[in-house]
């Protein structure tokens, strides 16, 4: 919960990464989120 929180806040910060907030509100699972992670730190 922590961690989703984080990422919404991140997320928010990015206009480009409105469409990620959005598959983040979904709840699909641990390998999405990492996935999610992942574009976030490595620039989506």
């Amino acid at each position: 919960m922590k961690t989703k929180k984080k990422l919404s806040s991140v997320l928010q910060c990015s206009s480009r990464s409105k469409r990620l907030l959005l598959l983040g509100s979904i709840d699909v699972g641990p390998q999405h989120k990492l996935a999610l992670r992942f574009l976030l730190f490595h620039g989506s």
